[in-house]
């Protein structure tokens, strides 16, 4: 089997990663804050906050039945997950992160 490389998640602040093999977009940020976001592969968006309402909504831009998974990260931690397989499936997360 190949090795796969490591990903390291990055260990201060909040971030979304978004991972799916084709291409998807969407927006991610926080309410009034929200970043557009077109891409494929694995992707790491920084928010600049320390503690409030994270948001996500993500959407496959095609018919595959690849998994789309969107994951919250605080300070290295993750805090949220949610994953999709349907064709053109569209996640939406919403969590809150705090100080501490």
């Amino acid at each position: 089997p190949t090795p796969q490389p490591t990903v390291i998640i990055p260990e201060s602040g909040v971030w979304v990663k978004v991972r799916y093999e084709g291409n998807y977009s969407g927006r991610v940020g926080t309410s009034g804050d929200m970043k557009i976001v077109n891409a494929s592969g694995e992707q790491f968006y920084q928010l600049p906050i320390v503690e409030g309402i994270v948001e996500a909504t993500i959407q496959k831009q095609d018919g595959s039945g690849k998994v789309l998974t969107v994951e919250v990260y605080q300070n290295g931690v993750m805090v949220a997950r949610s994953t999709k397989a349907t064709p053109f499936a569209n996640v939406d997360l919403r969590t809150e992160v705090k100080k501490g």
